[in-house]
């Protein structure tokens, strides 16, 4: 009878001989996954005489391995990665009725939180908002779903455009009116300026150099300037008729709406980001997270054309 070409030796065996093939020692390999030296060489010596074939090369106190094994054991350290990724997913989708959503600061200070009541008086869901710069690793279940900004769309993750973005300058309405008797192109001479350096930060808009010869064709002389490492604060001191800022029209709609900001100038500039929602690529999403989904997506749609439909994997 043939043997079953899907039979598998013993893990515990091949755990041990990856331990030593990866360690180069018994006693290192017997540390990790605490049992004795002697327990670590019976499972090598068991697993060689199940495969019938030598994979480890004894030289004294040297261990090295044999050419069957060296090719061999690089598939055994990915197998086990995804044992243990697989045990993660299994823990992680447990029948917890939230979703935990990774995004980023200003996106979830000045657009998300706002919302979140209409999703969850819709769906019986927690939702766990983690603002972070960060990417999580959403292959390990670090979070179910991410909202980034970004030029481009990953191969790794299931990808929806939620909107683009557009950035204009914004101030308070008074100090917009101490300026609105001025041409668009000398409504700024003099005035004082409100920047964003966070570096590394998620919003990529023009600095206000470069919006000034690029926007105006003006060189950039300011009065004074204010310098924010918060995108939120710098915002706050706009508002507050500190001077002017540059914004992210879609995060700024409300503001605008309201009366809490204004645009002064009859101009924007759109930089080839988007905001965007990203799940795990390869995984099903469970059923809350399919619905925070298409709530965010619908939200988004009420305020611009409506958000791609198009999914990358």
């Amino acid at each position: 009878m043939a043997a079953d070409p899907t039979w598998l030796p013993s893990l515990n065996a091949l755990r041990a001989f990856e331990a030593v093939a990866r360690l180069r020692s018994f006693q290192r390999a017997a540390d990790e996954l605490r049992v004795t030296s002697p327990a670590v060489q019976q499972q090598v010596r068991g697993l060689e005489q199940t495969l019938q074939k030598e994979l480890l090369v004894r030289e004294g106190r040297v261990i090295g391995l044999t050419d069957t094994a060296r090719d061999a054991v690089r598939l055994l350290r990915d197998g086990f990665d995804r044992i243990a990724l697989a045990v993660e997913i299994i823990r992680a989708r447990s029948d917890r009725n939230e979703v935990k959503v990774s995004v980023e600061p200003s996106f979830a200070s000045l657009w998300l939180i706002s919302r979140l009541a209409s999703f969850t008086e819709q769906n019986s869901v927690e939702v766990l908002v983690e603002p972070t710069n960060k990417l999580a690793d959403l292959s390990r279940q670090e979070a179910d779903v991410a909202i980034r900004y970004s030029s481009h769309v990953s191969p790794h993750h299931r990808v929806q455009r939620l909107f683009e973005d557009e950035t204009i300058v914004v101030s308070s309405p008074q100090l917009a009116a101490s300026v609105s008797k001025k041409r668009d192109a000398e409504k700024l001479d003099g005035q004082t300026f409100i920047h964003f350096t966070q570096r590394g930060a998620a919003h990529v808009q023009l600095d206000w150099s470069s919006w000034m010869e690029t926007m105006l064709e003006r060189p950039f002389k300011p009065k004074n300037n204010l310098r924010f490492t918060d995108y939120t604060m710098s915002l706050q001191a706009a508002i507050a008729g500190q001077g002017f800022a540059l914004a992210s029209k879609p995060l700024v709609r409300e503001h605008l709406g309201q009366g809490l900001l204004v645009s002064p100038l009859k101009m924007s500039f759109k930089n080839g980001f988007s905001y965007y929602v990203l799940t795990a690529n390869g995984f099903e999403p469970r059923n809350e997270t399919g619905a925070f989904i298409a709530w965010i997506c619908a939200e988004a749609g009420k305020e611009v054309e409506g958000p791609s439909k198009d999914s990358f994997t």
